[in-house]
């Protein structure tokens, strides 16, 4: 790219897109695993509908345990770089329990409609 004004555009195109990516990936980290999980499906896997679903788990698993760790870590060790990230293949085990949140949907419909059959009577 010889040409200074094309550079810049494509430059600037670029950081709007890096800034987007955080603001997803912050966005997140904020309002809980299921947006960050869409944020790494669009982003990483380009929004794929055949993204294996486990895998993208693991990932969103991998990413809060990795932030948790660096969050308790001195600032003197990763100004050091003494750092080690494991794999997100590690997080599988985790991955593969059952949440007790999956149940808490159908819970809440199961007690509203109780109650409005007994407000019926």
């Amino acid at each position: 790219m010889h040409a200074r004004g094309t550079r810049n555009k494509y430059l600037k195109d670029l950081f709007i897109q890096w800034r987007g990516l955080l603001a997803a990936y912050d966005e997140g980290l904020m309002k809980g695993d299921a947006v960050l999980a869409a944020a790494i499906w669009r982003n990483v896997f380009k929004a794929n509908e055949d993204v294996d679903i486990k895998g993208l788990a693991q990932i969103v698993s991998y990413m809060r345990r990795a932030l948790k760790g660096l969050d308790s870590m001195p600032d003197e060790k990763i100004m050091q770089a003494e750092l080690l990230f494991g794999s997100p293949e590690n997080e599988a085990s985790i991955v593969a329990l059952r949440s007790k949140m999956m149940d808490l949907p159908f819970q809440k419909e199961l007690e509203k409609d109780l109650s409005t059959e007994k407000q019926s009577r």
